[in-house]
């Protein structure tokens, strides 16, 4: 059993899928081989968090923008911990480092473990991107028309209790 999952064969397949997956830079489905309350460690790219299925969908989205030539070259299952090698460009630069995944009952990646730093180049366009990622865009104030001539003010304000002009 891994991470309390159905069998081996199971969790064999899971990750697999997300091989597959993440190096054809395919976030949806990637995203399918995630739990619902997946948590990525460390949590943070930059300022923002990732947290859950659906923020991860937008993250592995924007983030596979910048990832070319992912090869995962080889797989280490340690009780439950499944350990994946790979080689990548992130930014245009290589890198050679690990992810590391857990899974749950359900077989689903749990917890995807992240060691390391990205290279500086990511963790700057993901900070450009990122509040996009997170929330909605913030709506504009509301301009203001107090103090300011008439003709530039609409045809209903509050201080003229909402009449129309004359």
């Amino acid at each position: 059993m891994s991470g309390g999952g159905r069998s081996q064969a199971a969790a064999r397949d899971m990750i697999t899928a997300w091989q597959a997956a993440t190096e054809d830079r395919d976030a949806v489905a990637a995203a399918a081989c995630l739990a619902d309350e997946v948590r990525v460690v460390p949590p943070n790219v930059g300022r923002y968090r990732f947290r859950g299925r659906a923020s991860m969908r937008l993250m592995l989205t924007a983030a596979f923008g910048f990832i070319d030539d992912l090869r995962y070259t080889g797989v280490i299952d340690s009780i439950g911990v499944w350990t994946l090698p790979y080689q990548a460009r992130i930014a245009g630069r290589p890198i050679t480092t690990i992810q590391r995944l857990r899974l749950g009952a359900d077989d689903l990646i749990c917890e995807l473990t992240l060691p390391g730093s990205p290279p500086m180049e990511f963790v700057l366009a993901m900070e450009r991107i990122g509040p996009r990622l997170v929330a909605p865009p913030e709506p504009r104030p509301k301009r203001r028309t107090r103090g300011r001539p008439a003709h530039y003010r609409g045809t209903s304000t509050v201080s003229d209790g909402g009449r129309q002009p004359a």
